[in-house]
């Protein structure tokens, strides 16, 4: 740097995106006193999305299939010169290009919304004794599609700064790193060519609201001392998920019998160097040089290095759940709450092959089988007017009174693991506790690694999953008044405070040194803190 020169660098130049969505809800709800047991509570929402638009159009809607590429001709002209076996030339095919929003007669609008978003919702209340209640409740839910995002290329480009051609001699120096100017973005010039020879994602233009269905059933007993039990199920379903589609994966055919080639010869020949079609017709990566691999010749879309699709509604998760509580009401001095939950949660939200044609199904990232919670507050009975010391004055009493014991206890399941880069051989890889350590959570030796070409047959752990947490918070109040208006409390508050660790996951990557090996922690240690509030 200090001779004006660098080893790479880049300028990015983004034009500005003004997007908007309208969104309006309207509902409608009633509580029905049938009788002076039963109690209905119905209601309805209506949801409405309006289109998702930018003020000048700067993004794509959607990708066409099947129209000719205007490279295809001249594409398909060089490559019958030189067609690779698995592919005759005939059957070579330039096609599909991403579209624009209000080009070509498309509308301004990214995606076209379904307009039936009705939302019911239902619940009810029995009272099946005086002290016995029956509780359920149903409802419909709609989520927006405006989160799933939008692309926008054709609108940035990037100026890459050429230090050297041969890797010693340099070219463009600091002082001047873009000699040629800083590239424009072309907008929707480009049409059907825009981003060839990349890798593009677009957003599907029929996407849907997802939609979730959530429900519960729970019966409510009270208890001398004012305390409340409940146990309930509740469940959730949620449908039209959006997932990722992978649309250019080289087909799965001929995936197989590169693998049974490879079994043989050891030798992947979908990364073979052929000649290169589009030589001349696409102007930067790797597309741009005089050879290209057999692999890319046989993707759908091959002058593309890779094409998704993402909004496609075709994902769902799934949930159950037993849960039960104890809740004592603030009295004697005395609130606590003690929850419990046993459920399961499973998803189908992404493919283990990009030529899969069904979803996976697996437990969430997110599943936690257990989890018990308990919270409480207690003022102690010290001081004036209270059980212990109540005739105390002065300073005495002021020292005594106030005291307010709280804590907060979580103890919960791990969340599930996924291996990459590898398959199990069938045999469970659960430690027993005793032998469970951070050098070694689970057994790895039940792990073998992918070989090439080997379609991924899982990844999530059955019975493998992270510690789990085990915590507990504690603080202590005292509030002191020392005149009519004028309050001291004080506070020592501590944060974990058994100082019990929590570790990470472990390394998921088969063949890696760090492989079921814990490398950190992601709780704090204990942490105290103490601190003086005057309020007035």
């Amino acid at each position: 740097m200090l001779l004006g020169l660098g080893s790479g660098g880049s300028m990015n130049y983004d034009v500005s995106i003004a997007e908007q969505t309208p969104y309006y809800e309207m509902y409608s709800q009633d509580d029905i006193r049938l009788s002076t047991k039963l109690t209905l509570n119905l209601g309805v929402r209506y949801e409405w999305e309006g289109v998702h638009t930018d003020r000048f159009n700067r993004f794509n809607r959607g990708f066409d299939f099947s129209v000719a590429s205007p490279i295809a001709a001249t594409a398909m002209a060089n490559y019958a010169r030189s067609p690779i076996p698995e592919v005759p030339a005939s059957q070579f095919s330039v096609k599909g290009g991403l579209l624009f929003a209000g080009q070509g007669g498309l509308p301004r609008g990214l995606a076209d919304i379904d307009r039936n978003n009705f939302s019911p919702r239902v619940g009810f209340a029995y009272s099946l004794t005086p002290k016995t209640v029956l509780r359920g409740g149903y409802g419909h839910f709609y989520g927006p599609t405006t989160p799933e995002g939008t692309t926008s290329y054709g609108f940035s480009a990037t100026t890459t700064w050429v230090t050297s051609l041969d890797g010693l001699t340099p070219t463009d120096t600091l002082s001047n790193p873009f000699p040629s100017g800083i590239a424009r973005p072309v907008g929707a010039k480009e049409g059907l060519l825009t981003y060839v020879g990349q890798g593009i994602s677009f957003v599907n233009s029929e996407r849907q609201q997802l939609w979730t269905q959530q429900f519960q059933f729970a019966i409510q007993r009270q208890l001398p001392g004012q305390v409340m039990i409940e146990t309930a199920y509740s469940g959730t379903r949620t449908n039209d998920y959006p997932v990722s589609v992978a649309l250019n994966a080289t087909p799965r055919e001929f995936q197989l019998q590169a693998r049974q080639i490879f079994v043989v010869t050891n030798r992947n020949v979908l990364n073979d160097s052929v000649s290169n079609p589009f030589l001349g017709l696409i102007a930067a990566g790797s597309l741009s040089r005089a050879t290209t691999t057999r692999g890319q010749l046989m993707r759908p879309f091959p002058q593309f290095t890779g094409v998704s699709e993402t909004g496609i509604n075709d994902g769902a998760t799934h949930y159950d759940s037993f849960q039960a509580k104890v809740n004592k009401r603030f009295s004697g001095g005395l609130a606590f709450l003690v929850s419990y939950t046993l459920s399961k949660s499973l998803q189908q939200i992404s493919y283990l092959n990009e030529t899969d044609t069904q979803l996976t199904q697996r437990l969430s990232s997110f599943d936690i089988p257990q989890r018990l919670a308990v919270s409480g507050s207690y003022q102690l009975p010290f001081g004036k007017g209270r059980t212990l010391f109540g005739g105390s004055t002065g300073l005495t009493g002021k020292l005594l009174q106030g005291w307010q014991l709280n804590w907060v206890y979580a103890a919960q399941s791990g969340i599930p693991l996924a291996v990459s880069s590898g398959e199990s051989v069938g045999r469970s890889a659960k430690l027993p506790k005793n032998q469970q350590t951070p050098q070694r959570w689970f057994d790895t030796s039940v792990f073998r690694l992918r070989e090439t070409l080997e379609f991924v047959g899982t990844s999530c752990l059955p019975d493998v999953r992270t510690q789990g947490r085990n915590n507990l918070d504690l603080s202590l109040y005292k509030d002191t008044q020392i005149f009519e208006r004028l309050k001291l409390q004080f506070r020592a508050e501590s944060f974990n405070l058994a100082n019990r660790t929590e570790f990470g996951p472990p390394g998921m990557g088969v063949g890696s040194s760090s492989f079921g090996v814990i490398s950190g922690q992601i709780n704090f240690s204990r942490q105290l803190q103490f601190g003086l509030r005057l309020l007035w």
